[in-house]
């Protein structure tokens, strides 16, 4: 097997491991594959053989392996046979275990293929440092061990930005509404951590496009028949006309649909200045 066709790589386990023949907490037998950048967290427990990282070692040299810049922060207990801090290789040594690490508090034997260190020492600049080496694989996270980019991406901030899209998106056009679907839209899919850059610009993308919503033009259509109407008349066979002139000069067409009372109030305006304007022709 070559190592492009068994490499798993920045991958991590969280869940307790119980009752396995060989049980690690992030693999059982390494049957080959080349492990790099991946952490376990779980505790291992109530099995034959167990260890906090790899149940064990491959059981032929035809199925070597390798596991390096790895770490787990579980711990090995009731075990009916052998525990190991971090992997079984004691019986049968053919796999690399390079920059690895476990949980000082592991009671379990160490077979000298891991460092142990405490929780504490984990979650520091140094620790991240020695797990990249000359990469930028690992990332820091605040009081907690590295991460390696495969864990969910931050959605936090999405989620708030999401929350300030208004209830009712009918009085806005269609055009920035089908802008604001467009934002919402690409936030499809499943992003990791190492992908917190695209989850960042979505969460800008959709907050702009709030920000971008145009609300639609209030309805001009009584006050275009009123304006109409107003106009037709011949200030001539008025006495004072001047009202009527005042309501069409106050006509403002460049209110929104949220202030449609406004609108409405040009139109009351005009139509009450004709009525009370006296025409030299009333009977």
């Amino acid at each position: 097997m070559t190592t492009d066709e068994t490499l798993i790589e920045n991958c991590y386990a969280t869940g307790n491991i119980t009752g396995a023949e060989y049980a690690g907490g992030f693999v059982g037998n390494i049957s080959g594959l080349n492990i790099s950048n991946c952490y376990a967290k779980g505790n291992v427990s109530n099995s034959f053989v167990g260890a906090s990282f790899m149940g064990t070692d491959a059981a032929s040299n035809n199925y070597y392996g390798t596991v390096k810049n790895c770490y787990a922060t579980g711990l090995v207990s009731d075990i009916s046979s052998f525990a190991y801090a971090f992997a079984m290789q004691d019986t049968m040594k053919r796999s690399t275990i390079q920059n690895c690490y476990y949980n000082i508090q592991n009671t379990a034997k160490n077979t000298e293929s891991a460092a142990s260190l405490t929780i504490d020492d984990m979650k520091t600049d140094s620790f991240l440092n020695m797990l990249n080496g000359s990469s930028n694989v690992w990332t820091k996270r605040d009081n907690d061990t590295p991460a390696c980019g495969a864990e969910p991406a931050d959605y936090s901030n999405v989620y708030e930005v999401l929350g300030n899209i208004p209830a009712d998106l009918s009085i806005y056009t269609d055009e920035s509404v089908a802008n604001l679907y467009s934002a919402v839209e690409a936030l499809r899919g499943y992003r990791d951590l190492a992908q917190q850059s695209d989850v960042d610009k979505m969460t800008k993308d959709i907050n702009d496009a709030v920000e971008a919503l145009v609300y639609k033009s209030a309805d001009y259509t009584e006050l275009d028949k009123a304006e109409e109407a107003a106009k037709a008349l011949n200030k001539d066979d008025y006495e004072d006309f001047s009202e009527v002139e005042k309501a069409l000069a106050a006509i403002d067409r460049t209110k929104n649909i949220t202030e449609q009372a406004d609108v409405d109030a040009m139109v009351k305006a005009i139509n009450d200045a004709v009525k009370e304007s006296t025409c030299f022709f009333t009977a």
